[in-house]
């Protein structure tokens, strides 16, 4: 596994990848196409919104990563260490203090719509945070930071959210207008966050450790060395999640997949997200706070830590009388050392160190 990478395949005939690459500011999605000849150099590699906006004009850097890497998480470990690059060197147009005039209208905008709703402000006025509460009355935090041209020229928003907040703007709009728009804004992915919500709270997360509201996947424990990895739309949250990704041993996950086939119809988007997944597998989660749970996560027997650098075991022994986890990246580090170890485009293969099982990774 590469720091910062989440990487699964999306294909039975693992032709296609998806998953997230986390730098210190964001996580971006990504999916991963490889061509019929299943070359690395010939991938088409596509993003969310903010990835591709970050990554535009890098096409050249981007083909000499595609050319060098011999896996896809080679690749995206590349594309992590770019991204994470120009997010710290990203040029900001707000380096300087505004023109007076600018100032004194934005003064008159807060004073309008009533400094209560103001967390915090510098003095310059470059970056203002307003707090805005939805219809649970959970408090949202929206980052404006307005231009020189201001109030002919939208402000630059921020926002934790899985979605972009882009609302209709004049030179009339104004804070009171731009916060009328984002409470409304905030009721469409009141359901999504409802979902994400009820997941955490009942159920054994894995990954992220620590979620956001903007983080859309989630990795949730099944039982000993099984979990299942979703990602959820935050526009449909109530749609089955597809792919439905599951780790572990063959058997299980073999058990996993024909239940999904047989119950899918019987998905009803009235019920919850979490009512759905637990009729669709035929099982209940378990809880967080479970002694089960916390029996059940178990360490690396490499490393013999549960995480490292925020990462779970997922690399788990096919063998079911053994089933040891491994950090993938504790793995590899092992493969990588062993004379007998395969390579072969994306996939790195070789013997459990316990049983000997052969293991690969991907």
């Amino acid at each position: 596994m590469v720091d910062g990478v989440l990487i699964l395949p999306a294909s039975l005939e693992e032709s296609v990848f998806r998953g997230f690459i986390n730098t210190p500011e964001h996580s971006y999605e990504v999916k991963v196409t490889l061509s019929s000849s299943n070359q690395i150099s010939d991938a088409r590699v596509e993003g969310d919104w903010r990835l591709s906006n970050l990554i535009r004009g890098q096409e050249d850097t981007l083909q000499q990563y595609l050319t060098e890497s011999k896996t896809v998480p080679e690749l995206l470990g590349k594309m992590r260490d770019l991204l994470t690059q120009l997010e710290s060197s990203k040029p900001s147009p707000l380096g300087l203090a505004l023109p007076l005039s600018v100032c004194r209208q934005l003064a008159n905008d807060i004073d309008s719509l009533g400094w209560s709703r103001v967390q915090t402000v510098d003095t310059l006025f470059r970056h203002i945070q307003l707090v805005v509460r939805d219809q649970k009355n959970q408090a949202h935090t929206l980052t404006v930071s307005p231009t020189a041209k201001y109030p002919h020229e939208a402000p630059i928003l921020t926002v934790d959210a899985p979605v972009d907040f882009k609302p209709h703007w004049d030179k009339t709009t104004g804070l009171c207008g731009l916060v009328s728009q984002f409470s409304s804004w905030l009721d469409t992915l009141g359901p999504f966050w409802s979902c994400m919500e009820e997941l955490d709270a009942q159920t054994c997360i894995l990954e992220p450790e620590h979620p956001s509201r903007a983080h859309t996947h989630r990795r949730i424990l099944i039982d000993t060395h099984l979990s299942l990895v979703l990602t959820v739309n935050p526009l449909k949250p109530l749609i089955l999640p597809e792919p439905l990704q599951f780790l572990g041993p063959d058997n299980r996950v073999r058990e996993l997949r024909g239940k999904v086939g047989r119950n899918c119809t019987q998905w009803n988007e009235r019920r919850s997200l979490l009512a759905n997944l637990q009729s669709l597998l035929d099982l209940q989660f378990l809880k967080p706070s479970s002694k089960e749970a916390e029996e059940m996560s178990e360490e690396c027997a490499i490393c013999y830590d549960y995480r490292l650098n925020g990462v779970v075991p997922s690399v788990i022994c096919p063998n079911n009388h053994c089933a040891k986890c491994y950090h993938n990246e504790c793995f590899e580090e092992w493969l990588r050392g062993l004379p007998r170890a395969d390579g072969l485009h994306t996939v790195l293969a070789g013997d459990c160190p316990f049983c000997g099982e052969v293991i690969s990774l991907r």
